[in-house]
């Protein structure tokens, strides 16, 4: 288990992911502050749940304050289901590499990485294991390209690294084509009505 708290200047900072699913609130905001979470981002694109309306953008941004953690949304432009046909393929999957160039893109993953280097910071979704969710396909790698720990908690309360993540699913590895795999979301994204 990785135990790690914010650090001090200097430090590579540390960027923590979790996945709410369908949990209460009170176990959500107790992991936080386990990990002494003093600012907690939402990086969902469509902020609300049919299926766990606790976690709706309004609820979440009232009662985080009361647990002493800060909320912020940037699911504008870290969410994982952009606006526009150009990062999308034809079967409705999120195409990480455009989304990762844009400056709306550079400018957000830039303010996690400057809100990491002074106070601990989590990132949070839906998906409550990361290879499910963009927070580890799209924004832990993008974090980890820019030399920042990303750190994804579970519901259990245990924790695993971006790169523990990588070696369990054998990403590192290429394929028996000696090519590595799209970097694209896993689901396709793209629906109508959305």
């Amino acid at each position: 288990m990785i135990d790690k708290s914010p650090r001090a200047g200097g430090d590579t900072p540390t960027v923590y992911t979790v996945g709410h699913g369908q949990g209460s609130i009170e176990q959500f905001t107790a992991a936080l502050q386990a990990r002494q979470i003093t600012l907690g981002i939402d990086v969902r694109s469509k902020p609300w749940s049919k299926w766990a309306k606790q976690f709706n953008k309004e609820q979440v941004e009232a009662l985080l304050p009361e647990a002493g953690i800060e909320f912020l949304w940037l699911g504008e432009h870290l969410g994982g289901r952009p606006e526009g046909e150009q990062f999308y393929d034809a079967e409705g999957h999120a195409l990480y590499q455009p989304i990762s160039e844009q400056p709306w893109f550079l400018k957000a993953i830039g303010q996690v990485e400057h809100e990491a280097e002074n106070r601990g910071v989590a990132l949070f979704c839906v998906e409550e294991k990361p290879e499910d969710c963009h927070r580890y396909h799209l924004l832990g790698r993008a974090l980890a390209d820019r030399e920042v720990e990303v750190v994804h908690l579970r519901r259990d309360g245990s924790a695993e690294s971006q790169v523990a993540v990588r070696q369990r699913l054998g990403e590192d590895q290429t394929s028996l084509l000696g090519e590595m795999p799209a970097w694209r979301s896993l689901k396709p994204q793209r629906h109508s009505g959305d």
